[in-house]
């Protein structure tokens, strides 16, 4: 970041606009902030810090005091800076929380950011690209890395505050040095070791979990006796087959028999069907022989059909003839009915009192035709009243909605004001609920990071205490197969000297030492019961036991060491934290107080937002207030007029209105009136017409009903004598067919199709009769010689034999299935097997890997993290070329070196900071350091900063340097020294550094200055270049 211009309004002891434009310095990349005590020098700093970060370069003092008391009041407070980062230019805007005369509460804060890239008009701000103090904020800490406090610490040395950088301590440097040079990526390779090898543990834990519950699933202990069993159940099955066969052939035996016998039985049942079957046809043979003498009858009958239709079809013309002549008679009796009606109609239309009414219509109807003209001008005149009317309707009502709107707007005005000042007085809050919100948050990460560590130590802890008790075992068991061994060696000495000994003769030499005297011959504990030596295969057998268990004792050793510094880790982290009793808030009541608070900020913030809104809101009110107030005055005058006009229009309409009667003053009437009158006098007329019309159709249709009459009844006798005819021509027929009677014909008569079922019934019987005859001899034939079989008997025994059968097969099938089973277990078990293998390797070499680059473990006695590690090394080249700085101004006396101490052994090593005594030839801490010599070492060590982070491509941007005094602390020569170190740096072009500081040599040297001159009304600034 490099200032370009700053302007700072009402703004601590300068009382109007002040400009400093360090554009000024040209070339210079040095310069001397210079002035008197309390002039305002370190104003331009609290100005350039509060403009990026809303603070001032002390902590010490507060932004909201900063207001100038020389200004007026209703100038206000506010700051604008002009800045560059690389070759991107911005402007920000920041104005603090201040009274206004006028207003019942304070101005809120605000800030806005704007990009100015390629504007070259200072009055020109740009584009924005933030607003609102919090977003502001955030931006330019994105843009210059670094937080307010973390400024202060790098970029600027405020007065009193710079060794802060110099003493910070070892975590403090690691948040600076890891914004400088951008080493995030280092710490997710720490996270992302540390996650992969907490994923591994994981999936090795699912994978012997998943072996332990396959074998749980097995009732097995392990794989090899889960083989066992898998052996021992293939044999079981090769018996179970045998069985199986074995009792198939029995019940299969057993189904052959018995489906003989079913046969026999059958057989003998089937003789005894048929001859019922006989029988029972035998019993219907009358009822079809009464059945085919009706069928003859029948026959007999058929040949009168022909005559007998001829009957019928009389009969039916007859009954037709009569229902004709009888509509005749109806017809004709109605036709004399009508036309005596269609005379009496005519006879009442010619009446003297029907002719009178019709002269009257036609007169009326004249006398309507002279009033049209007279109703026209009624007509006109109304309208014209109507007009009157509606317009001075309109102006009342546009009278009263100008009144309406008039005390409309005067309300909402005064609701508007409210409204205003009830936000302004909640937006006022924005500040206390944004500190609430970051300190809630705050405290609800630390007390989420205790919790989650409270458990993680939890779990450690008794992961620790299973593992030293799996170790306790394995120690016990260790020291038992020790102690066996050693007796069974012992026992086996003891064999072979009694062995040797057994075979020494008196005199001669011992093959062991040669002696001729055996005085005490060895002999083998135990041989007088029976007792039998070790043999070397035992001896091995107790040996590779004794190596196992100290095998399984060194491995349980090691994991309980490592579940316990785990534990100590855990430990360690949760004893890093601050033990501040906010820290063991429950979580809920934070997360609570969180939501409230951050709801609380977001009314506020629209609150405030909503207050400028309203004010503006207001100005437009006011204005609509007044053109209310027109519009009634004039929808008033507008009233007055319309009035006037009615009261004429109407007496006109009473004048014309006064010779035409009050029903026909319409147009509408009138015609109405005509109307009625005309269709009175046509109907009359149509009436006449009609009666005429109807008299004359009524005596035309009476003649046609009487022709009609004398036709039906000569067609009716003609049909009555044919049916005459017809009887008796029926009656001779049946009686020369054979029948005695008509009513013995009827009985005999039999439909065609009921004749042709009758037939074929007894077709069907004689069929059935002569193949029920045929079946009986054929099964009397079949089962002569067969005696009656005991089936109940033979199905139970082939029963019992298929259930022995089925159960043999269902054995056969379970254990076929548990072996299959076990089979896919075992395959399961082997592959599980194969996949711990891969995990186990692979987990082995990650968890190392993440214990070294986490800083935890025995491998990591310094407890260096993988990030803080480069970041040593960058420190060491920090380091480095502060030490060049700084042995020039302590005349070669200090040497800045980074330590390798830690502090405890919770804490990590590798960013501390001592200096070199060429004096002692010792090193000590940076805090011995008296004031001058903590000063240069300071400056030494910012410069040196600014250097290796510039070196760093894409690290962050360290243009600028401002130093707050401290050169007052400094002897003659240290002060030369130092000058000319600063002065260097303008050799070198490139960084801008500024200085503030009364010592005269400063001012001697120093060609480019920022002058302050202090007045009783405030202070003024002016560069001096040259």
């Amino acid at each position: 970041m490099r200032p370009i211009r700053l302007e700072m309004q009402a703004f601590g002891p300068y009382p109007g606009l002040e400009v400093v434009d360090f554009r000024s310095l040209g070339s210079r990349r040095f310069f001397l902030i210079h002035g008197p005590t309390g002039s305002g020098k370190t104003t331009v700093l609290d100005g350039i810090c509060y403009a990026l970060y809303g603070k001032s370069s002390g902590a010490e003092r507060d932004v909201r005091e900063m207001r100038s008391h020389h200004s007026p009041d209703e100038l206000p407070t506010q700051v604008v800076l002009d800045f560059s980062v690389g070759r991107e230019s911005y402007r920000v805007w920041r104005r603090p929380e201040q009274e206004t005369p006028g207003r019942r509460t304070p101005l809120r804060a605000d800030a806005t950011l704007w990009q100015r890239t390629g504007v070259g008009d200072d009055s020109s701000d740009g584009v924005v690209i933030e607003t609102g103090l919090t977003k502001v904020t955030d931006r330019i800490a994105g843009l210059l890395g670094f937080e307010a406090d973390q400024f202060r610490q790098v970029v600027l040395l405020p007065q009193g505050q710079f060794r802060e950088a110099l003493t910070a301590d070892s975590a403090k440097r690691q948040q600076i040095l890891e914004i400088l040079f951008g080493t995030e990526v280092y710490k997710y390779i720490e996270l992302a070791l540390r996650d992969k090898a907490i994923a591994l543990a994981g999936e090795l834990k699912g994978l012997k979990d998943r072996r332990d519950t396959l074998l749980g699933a097995a009732d097995a202990e392990s794989p090899e006796q889960l083989r066992t069993i898998f052996e021992a159940e293939r044999a079981r099955l090769v018996q179970a087959r045998k069985a199986e066969k074995t009792a198939s052939e029995s019940a299969e035996g057993a189904a052959q028999a018995l489906s003989k016998m079913r046969q026999d039985a059958e057989k003998l049942h089937e003789a005894h069907d048929a001859a019922q079957a006989v029988a029972a046809l035998d019993s219907q043979a009358p009822e079809y022989e009464a059945m085919e003498r009706r069928c003859k009858r029948a026959r007999q009958a058929a040949s009168c059909a022909g005559v007998e239709a001829l009957l019928d079809q009389a009969l039916r013309e007859e009954t037709a003839r009569r229902a004709a002549h009888g509509q005749a008679q109806k017809d004709l009796s109605q036709a004399e009915s009508t036309a005596r009606a269609a005379s009496e109609r005519l006879a009442c239309e010619n009446s003297p009192d029907r002719i009178e009414q019709r002269k009257q219509l036609e007169t009326g109807l004249v006398t309507l035709g002279s009033l049209a003209p007279k109703v026209a001008e009624i007509d006109r005149a109304r309208e014209t009243v109507i007009e009157a009317g509606r317009d001075d309707t309109k102006a009342r009502d546009l009278a009263t909605v100008a009144s309406a709107r008039k005390s409309e707007t005067m309300s909402g005005l005064a609701k508007a004001r409210a409204e205003r000042d009830e936000a302004q007085t909640c937006g006022a809050e924005l500040p206390v609920w944004e500190s609430r919100v970051s300190e809630i948050g705050i405290a609800l990460k630390r007390a989420e990071r205790r919790a989650q560590l409270e458990a993680d130590m939890a779990q450690k802890a008794t992961e620790a205490l299973q593992a030293r008790q799996l170790a306790d075992e394995a120690a016990h068991r260790l020291e038992h197969a020790r102690r066996r061994a050693a007796l069974l060696r012992e026992a086996w000495l003891t064999s072979q000297a009694a062995a040797l000994a057994a075979a020494l003769e008196p005199g001669m030499p011992c093959p062991v030492c040669g002696s001729t005297s055996h005085p005490s011959p060895a002999y083998a504990a135990g041989a007088e019961d029976g007792g039998k030596a070790p043999s070397q295969k035992e001896l091995r057998g107790a040996d590779t036991a004794v190596t196992t268990a100290e095998t399984e004792w060194l491995h349980l050793s090691k994991v309980a060491s490592e579940a316990s510094q785990q534990e100590a880790s855990v430990r360690g982290q949760l004893a890093e934290l601050s033990s501040d009793d906010r820290d063991r808030c429950d979580r809920g009541d934070l997360r609570s107080q969180l939501r409230d608070a951050e709801k609380r900020l977001e009314v506020a913030k629209s609150a405030g937002q909503r207050a400028g809104q309203l004010g503006e809101a207001i100005a437009r009110i006011e204005q609509q207030l007044t053109a209310a107030e027109l519009q009634a005055a004039e929808a008033e005058t507008a009233t007055r007029e319309t009035a006037s006009r009615l009261a004429a229009a109407r007496a006109t309409l009473e004048e014309k209105e006064h010779n035409v009667p009050v029903d026909l003053r319409s147009p509408a009437a009138l015609e109405a009136a005509q109307a009625k009158a005309r269709a009175e006098l046509d109907a009359l007329v149509r009436a006449l017409e009609a009666a005429e019309r109807e008299r004359q159709d009524a005596g035309q249709a009476l003649a046609g009903a009487q022709a009609r009459s004398v036709a039906a009844e000569e067609a009716l006798e003609v049909a009555i004598g044919n049916v005459r005819v017809r009887s008796v021509e029926f009656e001779a027929e049946v009686r020369e067919v054979g029948f005695a009677s008509v009513d013995e014909y009827h009985a005999s008569k039999m439909a065609d199709d009921a004749a042709r079922k009758f037939e074929q019934a007894i077709e069907q019987f004689r069929m059935q009769l002569h193949a029920a005859r045929e079946r009986l001899a054929r099964a009397a034939g079949e089962a002569a010689g067969i005696a009656e079989p005991d089936l109940a008997a033979a199905e139970a025994g082939c029963a019992e034999l298929n259930l022995a059968a089925k159960r043999a097969m269902e054995d056969r099938i379970s254990l076929g299935n548990r072996i299959d089973q076990m089979r896919r277990q075992l395959d399961d078990l082997d592959k599980l097997a194969g996949e711990m293998q891969e995990v186990e390797a692979e987990y082995a070499v990650i968890a190392r890997v993440s214990d070294v680059a986490n800083g935890r473990g025995h491998r990591n006695r310094l407890g260096m993290t993988f990030e803080r590690f480069v970041l040593a090394s960058m420190l060491d080249q920090v380091t480095e070329a502060a030490t060049q700085r700084l042995q020039v101004m302590s005349r070669g006396r200090y040497a800045l070196r980074r330590t390798m101490d830690r502090l405890t052994s919770r804490s990590a090593a590798g960013l501390g900071l001592e200096v070199f005594d060429a004096y002692t030839g010792r090193e000590r801490s940076v805090t011995t350091l008296s004031g001058g010599e903590g000063f240069m070492a300071s400056l030494s060590l910012a410069l040196g900063l600014a250097d290796v982070v510039q070196s760093y491509a894409g690290g962050i941007r360290l243009d600028t340097i401002f130093v707050d005094e401290g050169f007052g602390t400094l002897d003659p020569e240290s002060l030369d020294l130092a000058i000319d170190t600063l002065l260097e740096l303008q050799r070198e072009g490139g960084r801008l550094v500024g200085v503030i500081s009364h010592v005269p040599e400063l001012v001697e040297r120093v060609d480019a200055r920022l002058e302050i001159s202090m007045t009783d009304r405030g202070s003024k600034s002016r560069f001096v270049v040259g």
